[in-house]
This record gives structure tokens, C-alpha cells and sequence, in this order.
């Protein structure tokens, strides 16, 4: 099931897949850490996705992520909030902002 749902995150041409395809993943990392953890940098990808809607939540869930102590910062998950607080789409810049000063930061 993960890896249909990784491959799915990545080559379907729907963002609606590619979007329920990122909460299902975060949701198994919750619960069977052992089995996506391999797959946390693809998350990460997420973050840098054609579509503003995947790349909101991919902020949001990696931050979530983040904050629950699944996901640990590794250069992938650093580049793509970069790549986030940069992005194009205010809505995205402005939520990878306060996921980082706003919840990341002060929890450090």
C-alpha cells in the first residue's frame, strides 16, 4: 500500500490524488513509523509540488509532522521549507512563515 501511494504522490496527474495521497501518508507515519519513514523525504517533495493546494498541505502536515516528533529536520525537509517561504503563492509563503516562526522556531 505505501509504495502505490508514494508512486501515486508523484506521477498522478490529479491533484486531488496527489493531495489525499500526502494526508494518507502523513497519517501512516503516525501510526506505522517504521513503514513510511523511508519515505519522508518524498513528503518533503510535496512541499514543491505544480499545484498551490499540495504545497499548503504539505507545509501544514510536515509541520505537523515535525512538531510530533515523526519527522526529525534533515536537509530535504530544510530545502523545501526554503523553497516554501519563497514560493510564489502568497497563501503558501505565508503558512510555510508561520509553521516555521510560529511553531517550529519557538518549540526549538
Amino acid at each position: 500500500l505505501v509504495p502505490m501511494l508514494v508512486t501515486e504522490l508523484h506521477e498522478s496527474a490529479s491533484p486531488a490524488v496527489r493531495n489525499n495521497c500526502l494526508f494518507v501518508l502523513a497519517d501512516l507515519l503516525t501510526q506505522y513509523t517504521a513503514l513510511v519513514d523511508r519515505h519522508v523525504p518524498l513528503l518533503a517533495l510535496a512541499m514543491a509540488d505544480e499545484q498551490p493546494l499540495v504545497r499548503y498541505h504539505g507545509v501544514v502536515l510536515v509541520t505537523r509532522l515535525l512538531l510530533a516528533d515523526f519527522v526529525r529536520w534533515k536537509p530535504l525537509v530544510l530545502r523545501a521549507f526554503a523553497l516554501a517561504l519563497a514560493d510564489g503563492e502568497a497563501r503558501v509563503r505565508e503558512m510555510a512563515e508561520h509553521c516555521l516562526v510560529q511553531q517550529l522556531l519557538p518549540r526549538q
